[in-house]
């Protein structure tokens, strides 16, 4: 592991110039989707017809890597080494506009492929290439650097793997017939495989009228799980973290992996807490890659774009237009373009579709650097998460006492009070009114334990991380004691400088009472979900004591 951590990372064209042991060694996700495309690859071998295989996911989510994987593994499998060849195109195929072009990239690629295991094709594969470019007018050109292909492939005694990657930003930019012809030669001839890669589930892929219909075996690349954030987080930084340490950075990423390769390089050996304070600057650091990556759209496009990190939770296009002082057609229209992209994502369908950017990020990259006030909002986020997720879980508090041992703590501490000072006075006041608030509930008085939360709320300070962690326990408790949770809601609620730093808490006793989702951004509504586990397992825990002390 230490060796393997003085290994560059990459974030962008993994397995360029790298050999085929580094990509095996730092390929620790997507290990179904890779067996996935192998057992298509094997499936194929002397088969009348190939299946095809596309893998779509917005860009970061790892599509360049897999490719990546899956040719280090024709590279140096013993079985597949001696069937298949993989020949990868560069990750724009920005000289193709045609099916001559296609197979004239091709060839130029094959060349390069087939440099190791023959020598001697590799230099006669350069001259075909070489000469048939100075027949650019000629009409059978694609027809006679396909047959080049083709002869190649039966020199080699192998299958050709065409990895081609943005398969839809292709097609967008060749000519009608490509996909047709591309097709026919796809079906007719089994030495040629196409493994191919998307940013979105384009609409030619589900079109009858169009060429790529039911052509793809199709292999979607979801965001990473917890525990596959864990793994790849412990190869690149090789710091081991748990489950509840992972989480925090699973929703701010997305569980894009290129996403979490930058937090992780950045992130070497902090802890948590460290790495989430330190994210204002680990964003600022990066602000070359995330506005390169803007400025590169198009002037329209750019504008919904950043419309759609602005507004900062999934949003409809009526919502979008309106952020980008556009019309809905014209906001709609550039929409399509930015999912084509992989640059947004959407939910749902029709007029209930919603957007938001696929990396999320870059959200956060804006709001701090568009205003303070906004500024403040990540702040107040990033503060949240590190109170939830980095204090280990606690015993709940109610049921612990007896009435008259929870009023003997009180006692105790309000003694303490009496000589303390500052905050230690502060918080100390704060633990008195939350005991008497648990202690009320246990008591069955409703009323009185509510009232005593709204004293205690009076005197609680988001900013300190022990009341904080105090709150994020004593709510769910006070819940699976019976509290209402309208009422907590209005307290919450009732002062705006501390009810914007309690957004994730409030969101989820909206969610858990209503049971409807609330718009807010996906960050916020993630924390929100496991605040009602925490709430779900407290109620389970309490009726399960409750329980046993009935039998």
């Amino acid at each position: 592991m230490d060796a393997f951590r003085k290994l560059p990372i990459r974030k962008l064209n993994p397995g360029l110039l790298q050999s085929d042991k580094d990509v095996r060694e730092q390929f620790v996700v997507r290990k179904h989707e890779f067996a996935t495309v192998l057992e298509v690859l094997r499936e194929n071998i002397e088969a009348s017809s190939c299946q095809h295989v596309l893998v779509v996911a917005p860009r970061g989510r790892g599509k360049t890597m897999l490719l990546a994987r899956v040719a280090a593994e024709l590279h140096t499998d013993a079985v597949l080494s001696e069937r298949l060849l993989p020949v990868r195109f560069m990750e724009e195929s920005q000289e193709v506009f045609n099916l001559a072009d296609f197979w004239l990239e091709t060839l130029f690629h094959l060349a390069r492929e087939s440099a190791e295991h023959n020598p001697e094709l590799a230099r006669e594969l350069r001259e075909t290439h070489a000469d048939l470019i100075g027949r650019w007018n000629e009409e059978t050109l694609g027809e006679r650097a396909l047959a080049a292909v083709l002869r190649a492939a039966n020199r080699l005694g192998r299958q050709l793997v065409l990895m081609v990657e943005n398969l839809q930003a292709l097609c967008d930019t060749v000519d009608d017939d490509f996909g047709w012809r591309l097709r026919e030669v796809l079906q007719s001839e089994p030495q040629i495989m196409l493994l191919a890669t998307a940013t979105s589930r384009f609409k030619k892929l589900d079109d009858a009228q169009q060429p790529f219909f039911e052509l793809f075996r199709t292999v979607d690349l979801e965001s990473l799980s917890t525990e596959e954030c864990r793994e790849l987080w412990q190869v690149i930084s090789g710091d081991a973290v748990s489950r509840r340490e992972m989480r925090p950075l699973e929703i701010l990423t997305g569980g894009s992996p290129r996403l979490l390769v930058i937090v992780a390089g950045f992130g070497q050996h902090r802890s948590l807490l460290q790495l989430m304070e330190e994210l204002v600057t680990l964003i600022d650091e990066h602000t070359e890659y995330f506005r390169n990556n803007m400025e590169v759209l198009p002037k329209t496009e750019r504008r919904v774009y950043i419309a759609v990190i602005d507004l900062w939770q999934p949003s409809t296009t009526g919502q979008i237009a309106a952020r980008a002082r556009l019309d809905v057609r014209t906001a709609s229209t550039m929409l399509g373009r930015l999912a084509d992209r992989g640059a947004v994502i959407w939910k749902g369908s029709g007029k209930k579709r919603h957007y938001v950017a696929a990396e999320r990020l870059y959200s956060i990259y804006y709001k701090l650097r568009r205003e303070r006030d906004e500024a403040a909002v990540v702040q107040n986020l990033i503060r949240f998460m590190v109170a939830f997720y980095s204090e280990a879980e606690l015993a709940e508090m109610s049921g612990e006492f007896i009435a008259e041992e929870a009023l003997h703590t009180c006692e105790e501490l309000e003694q303490r009070l009496a000589t303390s000072t500052g905050i230690e006075k502060a918080v100390f006041e704060w633990q008195v009114r939350c005991i008497r608030t648990e202690a009320l509930l246990v008591q069955k008085n409703s009323r009185a334990a509510m009232e005593a939360f709204r004293s205690a709320y009076d005197v609680f300070i988001p900013d300190n991380a022990r009341m904080m962690s105090d709150m994020l326990h004593l709510v769910p408790d006070l819940i699976a004691t019976g509290a209402s949770v309208p009422d907590l809601i209005e307290i919450l609620s009732s002062d705006k400088a501390k009810s914007d730093k309690l957004l994730p808490l409030i969101v989820a006793l909206r969610e858990y009472h209503t049971g409807e989702a609330e718009r807010a951004p996906e960050e916020v509504r993630e924390v929100a979900a496991d605040i009602i586990e925490r709430i779900e397992q407290r109620i389970e825990a309490r009726a399960s004591k409750e329980g046993s002390s009935v039998a």
